[in-house]
C-alpha cells in the first residue's frame, strides 16, 4: 500500500488513499448516527407517554389502621383517607372463584357489610384510584398498589355510662362497665354534628372539664358525650357501637364564669372574652373607686359574641372588671345572678398619650418629630396635652398649632402617667403637714402653701408634676418596693420657687418664737419654759438652710421627690424616725431607723441622691446634668388648657372641671361645648385634628 509521507511540525503524518480513506469516514460518523437514532427513539417514546399517559401524582392509601365495628350482623369498615385519589376500591376474597372480587368503589372512606358473623375471617384488599384524562383528552385512571387486610370481626360490649356532674368545678365525671384488655375512646359532638375523639384510655372513668376538654354547653346546643370500647389487632382496630349519649344542658351548670380573660389590643385598649354559662344576659361591669360600686359598661344577650372591648383606660392603673350573668325575666335586683360573677383585675400599660405636661423652660414648637423648623414658642409652665410620642418629642397642640416639643424639658403629671403605681398625697395643696417635730408652724401648718392653689382638683385628684426623663428611675424604684409588699407614697414633687421662698422666709421669722402647744403637745409648766422653734429644729448642730432651701431647690427644677413607704395591702405608712416634713434634726439620716434605711436603699440603688437632713427627700442629679437643666419655674402650675381623648377635645379649667353645655371664648375663638364637654360645631374647625390613634 502506497502512502504519502508529509512532513508536519517535525513529524510524519500518514494519509490513507483510495478505499482505505472511504472506510475511515464511515467508521468516523457511525457513533454519531447511533446516538442520533437513539435520541429520536427516546423523543418519540416521551411524546407518546406525554400524549397518552395521564399526568399528576399517583394516588395512595393514607396511613393508619382499618377501623372495624360489628353490631349484630352488620359490619362497618372505616379506612384512612386516601391521598390524591377519587375513590377507594374494596376487593373481597371469593371462595368459589378463589380470587378477589370487586366489592365496590367508594368515595367515602367507609362501607357497611351485612350478614357478617363474629370471628368470621374476611380477606380484603384496598386500592386507591384517581380518574383523570390524558393529553389527548381521553379518560384514564391511575391506581395504587392493592393493600391486603385480614379482618376477624369481634363482638365488643357497648359501654353503659353513668355520669356525675360537678357544677361548681364545671366538670363531668363519666363511669362505665370495665372489660379486661379493652381500651375506651371518649367522644364529644362538635358544632358540625361530627363525633370528635377526646381521649383513649384504659380505665373505666374519665373526668372532663368544660371549657378545656369539652365545649361549654350553649343555650341552643347542649354538650353531648359518648364512649365506645376498642381493641387493637393486626392492621385493624375493633370497636363497639357508641354508648348511649350523655347530654349536659346549659342550665345544668352553675358556678363561676369560665376563662374570663383579657388581652391588650392597643395602647391601653383591651379585649375581654368569656365562656357561655347559665342565663340569657351578660353584663360587663367595671369597679369605680370614686363611687365605690360596680358600674355597667355593656349589656349583651346570649346570642351575641361574648367579647367586650374597653375604651382607652388610664395609664398605669389597676382596673377591675367582672361579667354578670342573669335571666332578664327573673331578675328582681342587681344582686340576682345565675352564677357567681368572676372578677378580673389587671394593671394597664404605661404610656404618655393624653397625659398633661408642662415645659419647665420656654420651648420651641417644632413642625414635626424630626425637623427643627419652629412653628411657635411655648412659655414655660403652659399646660399641654400629649397626643403622641416620637423620637424623644411630644406631639402637642398650642394655640391652634400642632407640632412637637422636646420631652426632656417637660414635667409630666405623675398621677396621670404612672397612675396608681405610686400613691399621691400632695398635702401642701390642701393642709400642709410641715411641722417642727410635732409643733405647728403658724402660717404654714394646715394651710395651702403659696404656689399650690391649683394642685388639688375638684375630684380630689392631685397634680404631681415631675420631670419626664426622671420617671424611669421612679418607676424602677416603685417596681422594686412592690416586690417586697410596699408602695411609694409621694407627698411632693415639683415645688414652685415662690413656695420655696415663702416657706424659708416664714420659718426664718419663727425661729425665735416659742413652739406652739397645739396637737397634744405639753403646755408650759410653772417654772419651766417652752423651747423656741429654732432650738427644737437645730439642736445646736444645724441651720435653717439644712431643712429649707433659701433661694432655689431641686424641687423647683422638677427633679426631686418627697416620699415614704406604705404597706401595699393595708395602705398604712411604715414607722420612720420622724413624721413626713418634720423640719428638725430628728429627720436627719444620722437618726434613720431601719425602715428609713430601707427606703434609702431602694431609691439610691436605682440612681437617686438624698439629703443628709431629710430621710424622705430624693433627687435625680444625673439627669439634670445630662440635659444641662439650670432653669426653674417661679410660679405654680395649673391644668387649665385643651385636653383630648379618643372622643375629641375638651377645655379643662383650673379645678379640673370642663366647660359643659355652654359657649365660651377660648384663646380668641368662640367654642360650643356639649353636655359632656366636647367642643362641637363649625367654631371647632381650628382646634380639631385628625390623628391616627391605634
Amino acid at each position: 500500500m502506497k502512502q504519502k509521507k508529509k512532513k508536519k511540525a517535525g513529524n510524519y503524518e500518514f494519509i490513507p488513499t483510495g478505499k482505505s480513506r472511504k472506510k475511515g469516514l464511515i467508521s468516523y460518523f457511525f457513533p454519531a448516527l447511533v446516538v442520533t437514532a437513539a435520541l429520536l427513539i427516546l423523543g418519540c417514546l416521551a411524546l407518546l407517554l406525554y400524549v397518552f399517559v395521564p399526568g399528576g401524582l399517583n394516588p395512595g392509601l393514607g396511613r393508619g389502621r382499618l377501623e372495624v365495628c360489628l353490631e349484630e350482623d352488620r359490619l362497618q369498615l372505616t379506612w384512612p383517607e386516601t391521598i390524591n385519589a377519587s375513590a377507594c376500591r374494596v376487593y373481597m376474597y371469593d371462595l368459589e372463584q378463589r380470587d378477589y372480587v370487586l366489592y365496590g368503589e367508594f368515595t367515602e372512606n367507609s362501607v357497611t357489610m351485612d350478614g357478617i358473623r363474629p370471628n368470621q375471617e374476611i380477606l380484603l384488599q384496598f386500592q386507591a384510584v384517581r380518574y383523570t384524562v390524558n393529553r389527548m383528552g381521553n379518560p384514564c385512571e391511575r391506581t395504587s398498589r392493592k393493600k391486603p387486610v385480614t379482618v376477624r370481626p369481634m363482638h365488643l360490649e357497648r359501654p353503659v355510662l353513668q355520669e356525675e356532674l360537678d357544677p361548681q368545678k364545671m366538670s363531668l365525671t363519666v363511669n362505665w362497665n370495665f372489660g379486661a384488655g379493652n381500651l375506651y375512646e371518649v367522644f364529644r359532638l362538635d358544632e358540625n354534628d361530627v363525633w370528635q375523639s377526646v381521649r383513649v384510655i384504659g380505665k373505666d372513668s374519665i373526668r372532663l372539664s368544660f371549657g378545656d376538654d369539652i365545649d361549654m354547653p350553649r343555650q341552643e346546643r347542649p354538650a353531648r358525650i359518648a364512649v365506645r370500647t376498642m381493641r387493637r389487632g393486626d392492621g385493624c382496630v375493633y370497636y363497639s357501637p357508641l354508648s348511649d349519649v350523655i347530654v349536659v344542658e346549659r342550665d345544668d351548670l352553675s358556678g363561676t364564669l369560665l376563662a374570663l380573660s383579657y388581652e391588650e389590643i392597643g395602647d391601653r385598649l383591651y379585649r375581654m372574652t368569656w365562656e357561655e354559662t347559665r342565663g340569657d344576659t351578660y353584663e360587663v361591669q367595671q369597679w369605680s373607686e370614686r363611687e365605690n360600686a360596680w358600674t355597667t359598661k355593656a349589656v349583651l344577650d346570649w346570642t351575641q359574641e361574648r367579647v367586650y372591648e374597653t375604651d382607652r383606660l388610664p395609664s398605669g392603673t389597676t382596673v377591675r372588671f367582672r361579667v354578670v350573668a342573669y335571666r332578664k325575666e327573673e331578675r328582681e335586683n342587681e344582686e340576682d345572678f345565675t352564677v357567681q360573677p368572676e372578677v378580673l383585675s389587671f394593671r394597664t400599660g404605661i404610656s404618655t398619650r393624653y397625659c398633661t405636661i408642662w415645659p419647665i423652660v420656654n420651648l420651641n414648637l417644632l413642625s414635626d418629630a424630626e425637623s427643627n423648623e419652629v412653628v411657635a414658642q411655648i412659655p414655660a409652665g403652659t399646660a399641654l396635652c400629649v397626643l403622641s410620642e416620637e423620637n424623644g418629642r411630644f406631639q402637642v397642640r398650642y394655640r391652634g398649632n400642632y407640632g412637637y416639643v422636646d420631652s426632656r424639658y417637660c414635667m409630666i403629671n405623675l398621677s396621670e402617667y404612672l397612675g396608681d403605681v405610686c400613691e399621691y398625697d400632695i398635702a401642701n395643696s390642701y393642709a400642709s403637714i410641715f411641722r417642727v417635730h410635732g409643733y405647728d408652724i403658724p402660717g404654714i401648718t394646715d394651710t395651702v402653701v403659696k404656689g399650690y392653689q391649683n394642685v388639688c382638683l375638684e375630684n380630689h385628684d392631685f397634680l404631681v408634676p415631675y420631670l419626664y426623663p426622671c420617671t424611669g428611675l421612679l418607676l424602677q424604684a416603685a417596681e422594686d418596693v412592690a416586690q417586697d409588699g410596699y408602695r411609694l407614697r409621694i407627698y411632693d414633687a415639683f415645688r414652685p420657687n415662690e413656695s420655696t421662698r415663702f416657706l424659708y422666709n416664714t420659718m426664718e421669722g419663727m425661729l425665735r418664737e416659742k413652739v406652739s402647744t397645739q396637737n397634744g403637745m405639753p403646755v408650759e409648766l410653772e417654772g419651766e419654759r417652752l423651747p423656741t422653734f429654732g432650738e427644737v429644729m437645730m439642736n445646736s448642730r444645724y441651720h435653717l438652710s439644712s431643712f429649707l432651701a433659701a433661694t432655689v431647690s431641686s424641687h423647683n427644677r422638677g427633679i426631686a421627690l418627697d416620699l415614704t413607704l406604705v404597706e401595699a395591702e393595708t395602705g398604712e405608712m411604715v414607722d420612720m424616725q420622724s413624721d413626713m416634713h418634720d423640719l428638725s434634726w430628728y429627720s436627719c439620716l444620722s437618726e434613720n431607723n431601719e425602715m428609713a434605711d430601707l427606703l434609702s436603699l431602694y431609691m439610691k440603688r436605682v440612681g437617686f441622691n438624698g439629703l443628709v437632713s431629710e430621710w424622705w427627700h430624693f433627687q435625680d442629679d444625673k439627669t439634670r446634668e445630662e440635659i444641662g437643666l439650670n432653669s426653674y419655674l417661679t410660679h405654680g402650675v395649673a391644668i387649665t388648657g385643651w385636653k383630648m381623648d379618643d372622643t375629641g377635645w375638651r377645655y379643662r379649667l383650673a379645678d379640673g372641671s370642663y366647660y359643659r353645655s355652654t359657649t365660651a371664648t377660648v384663646e380668641g375663638e368662640i367654642c360650643t361645648f356639649d353636655a359632656d364637654g366636647y367642643v362641637m360645631g363649625t367654631e371647632a374647625k381650628d382646634i380639631e385634628v385628625e390623628l391616627s390613634l391605634p
